[in-house]
């Protein structure tokens, strides 16, 4: 991203946190929360699809992980004994 872009970015950032602050009745000291939920509007209406995953696999991923590390774990007959 250049400058240029990038104060773009910034000043549609600015305005939707002005928005929403106004919106909300001005709180005093609030701005700052306004403008980290402005950044995330603006981040899912550039790129639609980040706010989306799909859960099944999602899913798939994480049982996979999970199986390739059960025999990862000492058990009580890795403890040294001699039986």
């Amino acid at each position: 991203m250049n400058q240029q872009d990038f104060k773009e970015w910034e000043s549609r950032i600015e305005a939707r946190a002005q928005a929403l602050w106004a919106e909300n009745g001005k709180p005093d000291g609030a701005l700052d929360e306004f403008r980290e939920k402005a950044k995330e509007l603006v981040a899912l209406e550039e790129v639609p699809e980040a706010g989306h995953q799909d859960p099944h696999t999602s899913q798939g991923i994480e049982e996979q992980s999970l199986q390739e590390n059960l025999g990862e774990f000492p058990g009580l007959r890795d403890q040294g004994d001699d039986d």
